[in-house]
C-alpha cells in the first residue's frame, strides 16, 4: 500500500475488506532499483501472465506489493500509459528506465506473438545470470 499517512494506509486496507490491521513502514526511499529487483519484478510479471492474469491487472498487483518507491512509481506510470492506449513496450520505452532497448524490443516481439510471459521470464533469467557472473 502506498499512502502519505498511516491513516490513509489504514483506510485503504479497510476499504479492501481487511480487518485486524497492523501497519509498519517498509520503504526503500530514493535509491535506484537494483538490477536484482528489476529481474525479480520481471519474473513476477511473467508468473502472473502465465497464470492468465491480464497485463493491466498483473501490473496493478505488482504495484500494490512493490515497496521500492522508484519501481512503484515506474509501475504507476506504466499503468497510466497503458490505460491511455499505449502498448506495454511503448509504455516502457516512453518511461526510458530500467530496461535496455534490446529488452524493450524483445517485449514488443512478445506482445506481437502472444508470448509476453515467456519473453519476460527469459529477460529475468538472463538478467539474473548476468548478475551472478558479475559477482
Amino acid at each position: 500500500i502506498i499512502a502519505d499517512t498511516k491513516q490513509q494506509a489504514h483506510f485503504q486496507l479497510i476499504s479492501r475488506g481487511l480487518t485486524h490491521i497492523k501497519l509498519q513502514q517498509n520503504w526503500q526511499f530514493g535509491a535506484k532499483p537494483k538490477n536484482s529487483e528489476i529481474s525479480e519484478l520481471l519474473n513476477q510479471l511473467a508468473t502472473l501472465l502465465q497464470s492468465v492474469i491480464p497485463l493491466k491487472n498483473s501490473l496493478q498487483i505488482l504495484q500494490q506489493n512493490c515497496t521500492q518507491i522508484m519501481l512503484n512509481k515506474w509501475l504507476e506510470r506504466l499503468l497510466q500509459s497503458i490505460e491511455s492506449g499505449l502498448a506495454f513496450s511503448q509504455a516502457i520505452e516512453q518511461q526510458g528506465k530500467y530496461l535496455t532497448q534490446q529488452e524493450i524490443q524483445l517485449i514488443q516481439v512478445g506482445e506481437m506473438t502472444g508470448k509476453l510471459a515467456v519473453v519476460c521470464k527469459k529477460i529475468a533469467t538472463h538478467r539474473s545470470q548476468s548478475l551472478a557472473l558479475q559477482r
